[in-house]
């Protein structure tokens, strides 16, 4: 079993690592909004690339923790968050028109954003059961090992698919 502070510090890593990622999620849906899908996908690519590699490079090699590779989580996440919103910035400085938050506007899409983060938590939700459940059945070595395989998975789906799908499914709807 692991010690409670190292279980106390890994979740308060992960809870900063989905604080930046939140954040970095409003970047990257208004690269998709600008039609930035290239940008968006060569952004991921590496930050997926560095994030795993150098993670993967830092237990095997380095003789990491997991309060290490968390913390190489953290660092990449928040440099592609640095320069993610670079690019944002700087691409919308480039438009005719000067933007502006219109209050009206938040309100006629309020319900709808309302329901989508409800399906979003309750994807979360159901996404993780899996993981909950196994942890409870399964010895902690067989579930190191089901996780580092979703996991190689999940690495394969953000390198191959997703960037896929960001280019070719904006032009076929």
């Amino acid at each position: 079993t692991l010690p409670t502070a190292i279980v106390d510090s890994s979740v308060v890593m992960i809870g900063m690592l989905c604080a930046i990622q939140w954040m970095a999620s409003f970047f990257h849906a208004t690269l998709l909004g600008l039609e930035q899908q290239a940008t968006l996908t060569t952004a991921r690519f590496i930050e997926t690339a560095a994030g795993w590699l150098g993670g993967v490079a830092l237990i095997v090699w380095g003789g990491g923790t997991i309060e290490t590779f968390l913390a190489w989580q953290a660092g990449v996440s928040v440099v592609d968050l640095k320069e993610i919103s670079e690019i944002v910035v700087r691409l919308l400085r480039t438009t005719a028109k000067p933007t502006r938050v219109r209050r009206k506007s938040l309100g006629r899409v309020a319900r709808f954003a309302s329901a989508m983060t409800a399906i979003t938590a309750t994807g979360m939700v159901l996404s993780q059961m899996d993981k909950f459940i196994l942890s409870r059945a399964l010895p902690l070595v067989d579930f190191g090992d089901y996780t580092l395989a979703f996991l190689a998975i999940n690495a394969l789906q953000a390198l191959v698919v997703r960037p896929m799908a960001n280019v070719m499914l904006p032009r076929f709807s």
